[in-house]
């Protein structure tokens, strides 16, 4: 995290982004905020998304 941000604000998009994941990935259900990282409602918002590592090679 940079700079300074207060912490509800923190607690906000800290709950509205994990609860996307968990109903994404787990109950298979879209979620608006995953597709649009930086909502207009959370301006403080800034995510960036990182593919996964491929597999381990084999030895």
């Amino acid at each position: 995290m940079l700079g300074t941000i207060e912490a509800p604000a923190i607690e906000q998009i800290m709950t509205t982004y994990s609860r996307a994941f968990f109903q994404h990935y787990l109950q298979g259900k879209p979620q608006a905020v995953l597709a649009n990282p930086s909502p207009a409602e959370m301006p403080d918002a800034v995510v960036t998304f990182r593919p996964a590592p491929g597999p381990a090679p084999s030895p």
